[in-house]
């Protein structure tokens, strides 16, 4: 009787290593069918909708802080910059006594049409596209980029 047992567990034991190392090899073979599919990250919104034309007042900044985008309306029409300042990449907020948007980090200034008053800040803000869509609102196109004297004649 003790030679049977012998044979069972030594069966036994040869089919828990392979059985494990079958399992293992499984397992390794899903994990790297699984990179095949990578986590996808995508991209910001490249558009976003604003308000209806008659919500902004001649001489008057909208920001949208969650987009880092100021719509302003002038004589000429309606247009929309960059709330990120070009030296570093801090948001800039308008300053109502100066009449100008002022960076908190570095310094740096920028007239009402984006341009630079006082450095270290190199470069002119970023003027985007604006355009109505079909409910009648303002759309700023943040991939289309255009020259600072763009507007959307209301």
């Amino acid at each position: 009787m003790e030679g049977p047992k012998k044979n069972t567990s030594r069966r036994r034991f040869f089919l828990l290593v392979w059985g494990s190392f079958l399992a293992g090899v499984l397992l390794s073979v899903a994990s790297s069918i699984r990179f095949l599919f990578p986590n996808i990250l995508y991209e910001p919104e490249s558009k976003m909708e604003a308000e209806k034309p008659g919500k902004y007042l001649l001489n008057g900044i909208v920001s949208y802080s969650n987009s880092g985008v100021y719509v302003l309306r002038d004589e000429k029409g309606i247009y929309a910059m960059s709330g990120i300042c070009t030296h570093q990449g801090c948001l800039i907020s308008w300053n109502d006594v100066k009449k100008e948007f002022f960076c908190p980090c570095h310094g740096s200034s920028f007239s009402i049409e984006g341009k630079v008053r006082m450095p270290p800040a190199k470069f002119d803000l970023t003027h985007y596209g604006v355009k109505l869509n079909r409910k009648g609102k303002v759309v700023v196109n943040l991939k289309r980029l255009v020259e600072p004297h763009f507007r959307l004649v209301i």
